[in-house]
């Protein structure tokens, strides 16, 4: 079975071409990078992409289960609402999900498990930042006492 740490990682590796092909300065797991104290670091890091683990729902079916693993991929990009930006050519966090979704949605990460993009939300809105999520769900069949 593959550990959420794995799964993390290959999410990011998956990810890792849009630094050199869009300019994304940073591709990493998550680490409390959106807490308030921590916005002065990212800042200067932007566009960035942060993926985490947000859970699971086993689904049963007797001796077979399916864990149905959700993982987030923050999207984080200067705010683009002034325009000024924007004209001066700087990608929005729109553009930045589209992105995240053509490379990942429907995609193996694992042999047999693609990613499946479950739903896109805005989860931080500021005049220097925008920050939106998308949901992937990775289903991972295994049987008990694997």
């Amino acid at each position: 079975m593959v550990e959420i740490h794995e799964m993390e990682n290959a999410l990011v590796a998956r990810l890792e071409p849009l630094r050199d092909s869009h300019g994304v300065r940073e591709i990493k797991t998550y680490g409390d990078d959106l807490a308030p104290e921590q916005l002065p670091k990212l800042l200067p890091n932007l566009p960035a992409l942060l993926v985490v683990y947000a859970g699971s729902v086993i689904v049963d079916h007797g001796q077979r289960q399916v864990d149905r693993g959700a993982y987030f991929v923050f999207a984080c990009a200067k705010s683009l609402r002034s325009n000024q930006d924007a004209r001066g050519g700087a990608m929005g966090v729109y553009p930045l999900l589209g992105l995240v979704r053509r490379t990942l949605h429907g995609q193996e990460i694992f042999p047999d498990m693609p990613a499946l993009l479950k739903r896109q939300e805005t989860f931080l809105s500021r005049p220097d930042l925008t920050a939106c999520y998308a949901v992937y769900e990775i289903a991972q069949p295994y049987l008990l006492g694997e």
